[in-house]
């Protein structure tokens, strides 16, 4: 796989992990910013689901 396509899928991981993090800490203040949160994680998600897809990487490809 190309570095910068690394690069990016470790980048989107860590975005991911930051909003699960903020999610499983109790830090939200709304039901609102849950669901913003959630869209959030889902839309990383798909974006890793893509690049992998279309880069040919398997690797991992089972994550929702």
């Amino acid at each position: 796989m190309d570095p910068w396509v690394e690069a990016l899928l470790k980048r989107l991981e860590e975005l991911r992990n930051d909003h699960v993090n903020h999610l499983s800490a109790g830090s939200v203040a709304s039901h609102d910013e849950y669901r913003h949160i959630c869209g959030i994680i889902r839309g990383i998600s798909i974006v890793e689901l893509e690049i992998k897809e279309l880069t040919g990487s398997n690797e991992d490809f089972d994550r929702p």
